[in-house]
């Protein structure tokens, strides 16, 4: 067997400026600012990423962050790990850079306490991992999509605004009618930083869930969405009669093909409190408000696929919107058979915030 031609060891802070080089050769030049960089793996104690990296002399081949993140499996607490943002030079991939890096990350974080690393993969990334045949998949995630402002989507795709406005009249009616209906019993309020008391939610939601999921506290939702450098997320929350949290949703708009896009990142909400309808209605309205022409979203969890598909969501054929949402995961081997469990997608709570390209 050839001798390996790089190094891989853990990223320094003296090596910026070769680690902004395969950036911008991966990337583009100014494509992943340097202020994101810091944000996402070194901004936060908590959330702070090992960087693997492969290197040749002073050259850095590839990158492959890893962090840890705090969860609950089963009702019971769990450290779990997040391989992202991987980068193979150009002029050096198909030669086994890419992999070494991924057990290196696999190694540290099983070393450092985490059951499960996890990833959510484009589709040829996706394909590599199941080819080193030690990772698994519970399947794919799908998009779900409402058209919004139905008038203005069609007077953007037809040239003539007469026959868009003929064309629209009874679907509009139609998806107005399922925007889910305001209830009283809850207010829903914009908020622009997390606070302590909005644990509860994801406290309660998590002592009866039976899958994993990443710990929503005010410490992960604070970095996630209000710290966030790029995104500018609208951020709401439910609070019932007594003023207490039972709610929440993060959400954000984009432009793509010409239209403005709209996507629920987030939500979480107390079992058996009813206020997920009224989220739900809090943020299409709001959207619409704005102009957005369409709202898209991705969940594992039943009761949101439930509330979502009455309000006017559904999965678009796979002919007009071919986007998959992968996921592959590896299991510390002491715990394969507590956390069984995830071989099924119904097993993860994930959704986009869980993907941290949005």
């Amino acid at each position: 067997m050839a001798e390996q031609a790089w190094i891989n060891e853990s990223y320094k802070p003296y090596q910026e400026t070769a680690l902004r080089r395969l950036l911008e050769l991966c990337y583009g030049a100014g494509a992943v600012s340097q202020e994101y960089w810091h944000w996402r793996y070194e901004s936060h104690v908590r959330f702070r990423a090992e960087i693997c990296i492969a290197r040749r002399g002073e050259e850095i081949l590839g990158v492959q962050p890893v962090a840890l993140f705090d969860a609950t499996y089963r009702s019971g607490p769990v450290k779990v790990a997040m391989l992202t943002g991987a980068m193979t030079h150009p002029q050096h991939r198909r030669r086994g850079i890419f992999r070494s890096l991924v057990e290196q990350a696999t190694d540290y974080a099983f070393q450092a306490g985490a059951a499960v690393v996890f990833t959510m993969p484009n589709q040829s990334s996706f394909a590599a991992f199941m080819r080193m045949g030690n990772w698994l998949t519970p399947g794919f995630r799908r998009l779900s999509a409402r058209p919004l402002n139905l008038r203005s989507l069609a007077r953007t795709i037809l040239p003539n605004p007469h026959l868009a406005d003929a064309l629209v009249v009874i679907p509009q009616a139609f998806l107005a009618a399922r925007i889910p209906q305001a209830s009283g019993r809850f207010e829903i309020t914009p908020v622009t930083r997390w606070s302590q008391d909005t644990a509860r939610v994801f406290e309660q939601f998590s002592a009866n869930y039976a899958g994993l999921i990443l710990r929503r506290d005010p410490d992960y939702l604070n970095w996630r969405y209000a710290d966030n450098p790029v995104w500018d997320y609208k951020m709401l929350l439910a609070l019932d009669a007594r003023a207490q949290p039972v709610g929440f949703a993060v959400a954000v708009t984009d432009q793509r093909f010409g239209l403005r896009i709209g996507y629920i990142v987030d939500m979480l909400t107390v079992p058996d409190s009813g206020c997920q309808a009224a989220i739900i209605q809090a943020v299409l309205r709001n959207m619409h408000d704005r102009g957005v022409h369409a709202v898209g979203t991705t969940t594992t969890d039943h009761h949101q696929q439930r509330d979502l598909a009455e309000a006017g969501f559904y999965c678009p054929p796979v002919w007009l919107v071919p986007k998959r949402f992968y996921l592959a995961y590896r299991v510390r081997r002491d715990v394969a058979s507590y956390m069984s469990g995830l071989r099924k997608l119904s097993g993860w709570f994930l959704n986009f915030g869980d993907w941290d390209t949005l």
